[in-house]
Formats: C-alpha cells, structure tokens, sequence
C-alpha cells in the first residue's frame, strides 16, 4: 500500500503507519484495507482477469484483537473467494511476544485462512518463534539481502533458515531483492518466492491487471528481470 500525493508522489507505509498507530487509527487502517482488497479482487474476478494471492499486514494492534480479527474472519468467509486468496501477514516480533496474537493466528488457520510470518529472522526468537508457531509461510527478512552475495555470517543463516523450512515442508519468500545477482543466489539456497523491486514496484491498478494478463509493455514500474522477460 501506498500514499499517491500530488506534492510528495508515493509515500511508502515506513512513513505514515507510525502516525495511524500513535493516533489510534490503525485498526481502522486495516480494516480499510481488508475490505478495499477483498473488493478489488471481486471486481477482477467479474472482469475475467486472472487473480493471485494477495496478502494483508495486520499490524500488532489488531492481530490482538479477538473483536477485529472475528469480524476479518468473518468478512473473508462472507466473500466468497477462496481462502488461498486473502492471506495474512503478522511479524515474528508480534508472534513471538504476544499471546493474544498467537491466539488468534490460530483461529485464522483453523478457518483456512493462511498466515504469513512477516520479518523472519529479524533479531527476535527466530528458531524458537518457528518450533512453538504454527503458521502457512516463512517471510525472510529483507535485511539478509545486503549480504546475501557475500560469503558472511548473514548468508550462511539466511541459507540455514530456508533449508530449514524446506525440510519442514513451508513455503518461503525472499523479501527486498532488487538486484540480478541477488535473486541467483536467493534461487540457488532454495527460496520459494521472490518479493522486490527486481519484479516490479508498487504499481496503479491499471498496470497491475495488466501485468495480471501477461502485458508487460509499457510498464514503468516493472523491475530488470520483467523487463528482461519483456525484451525476450
């Protein structure tokens, strides 16, 4: 998600979720949001456009609420798309310190709902968080890809962290690579999927469905290996 301000362009959420959360607005952010996706997503399926997995952060605040996350429950169900669709982001850092929390990634689960694992490997509880949490997708931290092309601590654990959830059967994704050579060697260790600039920045609707139904062209915010694929 991102702000389009006529004066400042594309805001990013680092810049204005602090503010939704220090105002008390956040929970009302994330409902907005819940909605607007699960809409959209409705809408491209009336127009035959092909539709992929979105997910949704649910910020700390919310995720604890057993009242928020029975009515996000509920408006998934009430949607009428299938529950691979709608997924949910939480932090490793919410998972591992808030009981509540992992109460209710529970009972999201136990309705289908996928849970992701936001910031994996971030400086929490890390190995402990994964052995005691029971969730649908490892969210790699994007910090790990400042030393992901060297041969260093930070590769060697981001290599054991994603190993480690091959063997335990979890799908991963590789958050904040930008670069070619970043993504050989997130492919090589063995992620699922790739989340970045690489593939594209955060785009207009009208260049997402278009992305969505293979036109790659004339898109300005597709990363290299899309353009690449594009020339070829």
């Amino acid at each position: 998600m991102r702000f389009d301000d006529e004066r400042y362009g594309m805001i990013s959420p680092g810049n204005f979720i602090p503010i939704y959360e220090m105002s008390g607005l956040i929970t009302k952010l994330d409902r907005y949001v819940l909605q607007e996706a699960i809409q959209y997503t409705k809408e491209l399926q009336e127009k035959g456009i092909p539709i992929i997995p979105i997910s949704i952060n649910f910020s700390r605040i919310s995720a604890a609420s057993d009242s928020f996350v029975n009515e996000a429950i509920e408006c998934i169900e009430n949607s009428g798309l299938d529950r691979n669709i709608i997924c949910i982001e939480v932090t490793e850092s919410a998972l591992a310190t808030n009981a509540a929390i992992k109460r209710n990634v529970e009972k999201m689960r136990n309705k289908g709902i996928r849970v992701l694992m936001d910031d994996f490997g971030s400086g929490y509880s890390s190995l402990s968080t994964f052995s005691e949490m029971d969730f649908d997708i490892l969210k790699a931290d994007m910090g790990f890809m400042g030393s992901i092309s060297k041969a260093n601590k930070g590769k060697e654990l981001f290599k054991y962290l994603i190993q480690f959830a091959n063997t335990s059967n979890l799908p991963s994704i590789a958050e904040g690579v930008e670069t070619i050579e970043q993504l050989k060697e997130v492919i090589n260790i063995g992620i699922s999927y790739i989340q970045g600039y690489i593939l594209a920045k955060p785009m207009p609707k009208e260049y997402y469905e278009k992305v969505l139904v293979g036109d790659y062209t004339d898109n300005e915010y597709l990363g290299e290996s899309l353009i690449k694929l594009q020339s070829n």
